[in-house]
């Protein structure tokens, strides 16, 4: 179900990406091209991901949704792997890892998670947003960003020429009560009845590696 639902959303979230600048917005909905989907094990389930080509002005760009099945999918180390996979065998279905601009998940990675929730349960940006119910996804980008959560997906897309620029595309964020995720490495003091983000559905777009 929710691999399903992610693949719908991953296709919306294209039109959203191309207003962050990823390629000239036309007046038409942008077409991609599913080029493959690939399955992997992980040790929490089953990750389905897709490979997509074609933006509105980049027909040759690329882009990967990972999809995972249950509740809690894979860690990002594992993640990771797969993407160095995903990537290893892009060409051989007629995609370029080197024009990859976007990468779309679903936040339920529980390294991700943990330290999400965590740093919400400190912030007043947070705490602000929960209470008047506004900006909730732009603080949840913005703790993402500022956590640097998905910057191992780095380790894959280095040998491109390539790395993460940042989080952005944050929708549908879940809440649960900060005790209920039993964190161990949780800072003493923290509120355990504050609403924390748990999951979204998000991406982080890719550009050229900045030479130092």
């Amino acid at each position: 179900m929710q691999a399903a639902m992610t693949m719908v959303r991953f296709r919306d979230l294209l039109l959203a990406a191309a207003t962050f600048g990823l390629c000239a917005l036309h007046s038409q909905v942008p077409r991609t091209r599913q080029t493959k989907v690939l399955h992997f094990k992980t040790q929490r389930g089953d990750l389905t991901v897709e490979v997509n080509t074609g933006l509105p002005g980049k027909p040759l760009a690329s882009s990967i949704a990972l999809s995972a099945e249950g509740a809690e999918g894979p860690t990002t180390a594992e993640e990771v792997g797969i993407l160095r996979q995903v990537l290893q065998q892009m060409a051989s279905f007629g995609a370029d890892p080197r024009e990859l601009v976007l990468i779309h998940f679903y936040i339920q990675e529980p390294d991700v998670v943990a330290r999400l929730a965590i740093a919400a349960a400190q912030s007043e940006n947070w705490r602000a947003a929960i209470k008047t119910g506004r900006g909730t996804n732009s603080v949840v980008a913005t703790l993402l960003n500022d956590l640097g959560a998905y910057n191992a997906f780095n380790d894959a897309l280095a040998a491109y020429g390539m790395e993460v620029v940042r989080v952005g595309g944050v929708e549908d964020v879940l809440v649960k009560k900060l005790a209920s995720l039993h964190l161990n490495n949780a800072p003493p003091g923290l509120d355990g009845t504050m609403s924390v983000p748990t999951g979204a559905s998000a991406f982080v777009t890719v550009g050229k590696k900045k030479t130092p």
